[in-house]
This record gives structure tokens, sequence and C-alpha cells, in this order.
């Protein structure tokens, strides 16, 4: 008994969707952070891992101990508030809702980490250990109706060829293990590094991808061409590492004046996984059912007699390694003292890779902070660039003396449009800690 399937359309579909279940699985898993806040506040240690120059900050004989915590995600050219995910369920009127809100090039970023790090300083020399538990999460495609062939599936495009030409997707999560050293140097200048040993956890990632979908007037063939490299990574403790390193100088002219530099997370991660590579060429009718009394005896060759079926779905699989840099990132600032209470800072980020908080590319920011008490001191920040193109942001820093320890609790948001106006905002970033400084 032999049975003729000819809808390629429901295929289609179903390879589709299970793409979008991989889709779904990124806003589950929650890279380094952003900081244009952070690095203004160098009284807080949490905040010297982003500048490691700062660290000369602490008081000669000093001990300090902070904790810290941040959640990061933009995306572009839509705002996330944009899109209906109210529930688990889209009809075709919030799927075009949804595919009409794209654009090209669009980006989703999303990250979240916690922290701490323990310091001291003896005489001019200022040493400090950073441990970070990191996630992150990116998906980049350049036209929407890939993401219309997932929602819809080719049915939708009859008559038409769909093609992508980068479409990029990966999930990571890793450990930083960073010692850094401080030192204040003659006339003014400050200098600082980390070393880290970074152990990789769990990665996966669908690299640069390209193809092409081209589906008959009435659906009974379609054609398919593209290629793409899939790596993934479970693993074990040390079966998977990286080392970096951060860099740090920093200027004060006077009391008024400040200029500093760092280039971050200069390194690499080695993922030791299975790598999925292949190209595909493929015009598909359908699938031939074939002795389905004898399905248990013939396996897979019963019900695919042809190759080119298999060829699509079962790639190349072999046991590799793949070296990923860490985000490297490059940044400046300037601060500029109004008084003994008031500070203009201009912060300058630029970002090397895609999957980044920020994206590639830079980003700039102008923050105001002002000394309100003895125990408050607030901060507001106007963003330019990244994923996000802009931003509004805002800080508080406690300060609390409790004999011969301070105290200093604070709450930062580089950006808040996102949470104020969810239709409006394209980021949201958010970041608290608590640093125990003893005298």
């Amino acid at each position: 008994m032999n049975f003729h399937w000819k809808n390629s359309s429901i295929f289609s579909h179903g390879i589709f969707s299970l793409c979008l279940l991989l889709l779904l699985q990124v806003p589950l898993k929650l890279k380094a952070q952003l900081g244009l806040l952070q690095v203004t506040h160098p009284e807080l240690i949490t905040g010297q891992s982003l500048q490691p120059a700062m660290q000369n900050q602490l008081v000669s004989g000093s001990w300090a101990v902070g904790f810290s915590g941040y959640y990061d995600q933009a995306s572009r050219p839509f705002a996330l508030g944009e899109l209906p995910l109210s529930d688990n369920i889209l009809d075709a009127g919030e799927k075009d809702q949804i595919l009409a809100s794209m654009g090209e090039n669009n980006r989703f970023n999303q990250h979240s980490g916690l922290g701490m790090v323990v310091a001291t300083k003896r005489g001019k020399h200022a040493f400090s250990f950073h441990y970070q538990s990191r996630q992150g999460a990116y998906l980049g495609f350049q036209n929407p109706a890939s993401l219309g062939l997932i929602l819809k599936g080719n049915a939708a495009y009859a008559g038409q060829t769909v093609t992508e030409t980068e479409m990029e997707l990966q999930t990571a999560n890793w450990q930083n293990f960073g010692l850094s050293h401080g030192m204040a140097l003659s006339s003014g200048f400050q200098f600082g590094y980390t070393l880290k040993f970074i152990q990789g956890q769990n990665l996966s990632r669908l690299g640069p991808s390209n193809f092409s979908l081209t589906t008959s007037d009435l659906g009974e063939e379609i054609q398919f061409r593209g290629d793409y490299d899939a790596f993934t990574a479970r693993t074990s403790v040390g079966s998977s590492w990286g080392l970096g390193v951060d860099v740090g100088l920093a200027f004060e002219a006077g009391q008024q004046w400040r200029v500093e530099v760092a280039m971050q997370n200069l390194g690499f991660i080695t993922w030791q996984g299975n790598r999925n590579a292949h190209q595909f060429d493929l015009t598909y009718e359908g699938v031939w059912l074939s002795n389905l009394g004898q399905i248990n005896n013939g396996g897979a060759e019963a019900l695919f007699p042809t190759d080119s079926l298999r060829a699509l779905i079962i790639p190349d699989t072999q046991q590799t390694s793949l070296e990923l840099p860490i985000d490297p990132r490059l940044r400046m600032a300037f601060r500029y003292s109004l008084g003994e209470r008031q500070e203009i800072h201009a912060v300058i980020h630029y970002g090397f890779t895609r999957s980044g908080p920020g994206g590639n590319g830079p980003m700039a920011g102008l923050v105001y902070t002002a000394e309100v008490s003895p125990v408050l001191k607030l901060g507001a920040l106007l963003s330019l660039g990244g994923v996000e193109n802009w931003g509004f942001g805002l800080s508080a820093v406690g300060n609390v003396t409790v004999g011969e320890q301070i105290i200093r609790p604070y709450l930062q948001a580089d950006n808040l449009v996102g949470f104020i106006v969810p239709t409006l905002g394209q980021a949201s970033r958010v970041n608290a800690g608590l640093t125990w400084q003893l005298k």
C-alpha cells in the first residue's frame, strides 16, 4: 500500500516550527553588562570591575566586599512592548502585527548576571578578586519574511522566493574568575588590569546562515537552498575554558577633571562540543510512504526512500572545538566637577560583537550626578546609539556609615524607557547591588 503526500507546505511549516521552538528558548536564557551609569560611581567596587584603574579609590589598609546583579534586554528596529506576547497563542492578526513591526537588520539581545568582589588596598596598590556568572542570548536576521515562515509556514508565500542573507542565533552562559591589580602612578595617573579565567558552561549557536525558499503557486513543490553552521556545547567543568584581560588608565587633572579609558574582555573561550555544518540544494515534492506494514523492519528507509530529505535534516556531525571572543569593548569617560557635590560625565562605549550588550558599534551617554544629602547620591543619563538608538536612565546610590563600616546600596537603570513606555522603548537595562567597606 503506497501513499504520496504532496502537501509540501505542511512539511515546510513543520520544519520551521522546529526553528520557532529554538527561538522561543532565547528569552528563557537570560553577557556582560553595559554599565554606562556604574562607571560614573568609582566609589562602588562593583563598578571598578568595569574600570580597573579606579581600584585605587579604596582607602589604604581597608577591605571591601560587593555583590551585584543586572538584567539587560534590547531590540531593533521595534519596541518589545509592541509585540502581542501576553499569552501563548497568536492569531492571524497578531502575527501580521509582529511582521509589520519588523524591518531590515532585526536584532534581539538579552543578558543577565550575578557577581561578587572582594578588594583591599595596601599602600599605593589595590587588589581584588572577582567572580561573575553570566548568561546571554542573541537573535539576528535581515528579512522579516524569515520570521514569517516560522509564524505562518510557507503557504503564505506561495509563488514567491524568500531569501535570508544572514540569520544568527546564540545562547550561552559561563563563569568569570578575575584577579585585579590597581596602582597610583606619578602625576595624577592611575593604572589597573584584571586577569580572567573563564569557564564555559553551555552554548547553542547558529552561525551566520543563509537560505532561499521558493514555493510553487499551488504548493506542490518547494525549492530549498542554503547553508548553516550550528554548534552546541553542554560541558563538564574544565572542558570549555578561556582567558581574558581588562586594562584601564585614568588621569586626574586637579579636582575638576578626570579622563579614563579602558579596554575590556580581550580574550576568548574555547568551547568543546558538536558542530553541524551543512549545505543543501533540493527540490521537494512530498514523501512516499511505502510498505506501511513493514515500517518496523525498514526503519527510515521505508519512510524516506530518497536521499534528499534525509540530506536536509541529517547534517554531518563532528566532535570539535569553537573559539569565540568574549565581547571585547572599548570605553572612554570624562568627568567634570561642578563643585563638591555635582558632576557631569560623558561616557563613550564601543562594542565589537553583535551579541554583546548594546550590540556592535558606538554608544554615548551624558550623565549628571548630584549628592542630594550625605546619605544619597542621584544621577540621570541620556544615551544615544546601541541596539536601541536612544535611552534615558536614573541611578540612586546610598552612603551609610556604621562605626568603621561604609555600606553603599545602589539601584541603576541605563535605560528606563522600556519599563516606563513599553510600546516606545527598545531596551530595558537595570543593575543593583551592595558594597560594604571596612575602614
